[in-house]
């Protein structure tokens, strides 16, 4: 029997080899939802009118609009070293501009510090850990001007990863890890596709298909995410499954005292991971699973898990092609 892999700093190291010629795109991954937000800072003003909760509340309730933002939006307490440590391998990067649109230097994680000098501490961990691969998909790029994009992306691809990036090829299913140890490199951009243009070591965002749920309960996010799965998936992309449940107007009016972690995270995170443990990624079941606060309900260890749980079961996997399902193995 299989020893169960545990996640960790090296996790994807310590794979069976057998996985190392498996396509990324059918690995199971923990990643995390809107990764930055442990830098939110309570008394921040600079970005709330982006906030849509802020924006809902701020004329009712002023300033506690704020604090209730806060309650509810923060989706995690760990920085982005702590979360690579834990196992993380998938970034949810969200960003605006502040200022003149002349200053193409001012592009920001919300409410955070200037997204380079954030980045800077993946360079740093993936110096430690040579055999480790992220992917930091920009889902969010706001009140940005061609030249925030120009500045931002050739900082990254020139100055900040430049030897360590994978260039695009239009082949996600031909990324494995040990296609990328080879080839010495252990990050993929993903960048909305319009802005991608010129970039060839930037993986534009129709390679990844993204499973969202807009939940508000357990039950509703479980039969979600297994119609999704049971309508097919495409082999060729990158599928991003959220774990994660969303508040709306009429759900915080009843529960405005919560907070997101304790009343929609947790039983979200909890939900994921009892649907995905007995999903097979012989048959590319599952791929990144994003959550909340990641390092709670022991997420990372438990996604990881399933890479070495592989279970034999009868599967009819030879679908049309316009049923997506995917067929890998």
């Amino acid at each position: 029997m299989e020893k169960k892999l545990k996640a960790g700093p090296d996790w994807m190291s310590k794979l069976p080899p057998v996985l190392w010629d498996h396509p990324l795109n059918s690995l199971a991954i923990p990643g995390s939802h809107h990764s930055f937000s442990f830098y939110t800072d309570k008394e921040a003003r600079i970005d709330r009118p982006s906030d849509p909760i802020y924006r809902q509340f701020v004329e009712e309730f002023g300033e506690l609009a704020g604090e209730i933002s806060y309650r509810w939006t923060v989706t995690q307490t760990t920085t982005f070293t702590q979360q690579l440590n834990l196992g993380i391998r998938y970034f949810d990067i969200r960003v605006t501009a502040r200022g003149e649109e002349k200053e193409d230097k001012n592009v920001y994680l919300r409410n955070g510090p200037n997204v380079l000098q954030a980045l800077k501490e993946f360079k740093v961990w993936i110096g430690m850990h040579p055999q480790e691969v992220i992917i930091i998909d920009f889902r969010v790029v706001n009140k940005m001007s061609p030249l925030h994009h120009k500045y931002l992306l050739a900082n990254i691809t020139q100055d900040l990863f430049e030897e360590k990036l994978l260039p695009y090829t239009g082949n996600v299913k031909g990324i494995t890890l040990r296609n990328m140890w080879s080839l010495a490199k252990q990050i993929i951009v993903i960048y909305p596709k319009e802005c991608t243009y010129g970039y060839s070591s930037v993986w534009p965002n129709d390679c990844t298909e993204y499973v969202i749920t807009e939940s508000q309960s357990a039950k509703d996010l479980f039969e979600k995410l297994e119609s999704k799965y049971q309508h097919g998936r495409s082999p060729h992309m990158f599928l991003c499954q959220n774990g994660v449940m969303t508040p709306t107007r009429t759900y915080l009016d009843t529960h405005f005292h919560g907070t997101l972690k304790h009343k929609l995270s947790m039983p979200a995170t909890k939900t994921i991971l009892y649907w995905a443990m007995d999903k097979d990624i012989s048959f590319g079941d599952v791929n990144i699973i994003v959550a909340d606060f990641v390092e709670s309900s022991d997420f990372c260890n438990k996604v990881v898990s399933i890479n070495t749980e592989i279970k034999p079961r009868p599967k009819n996997h030879s679908f049309e092609p316009e049923s997506r399902a995917c067929i890998l193995l």
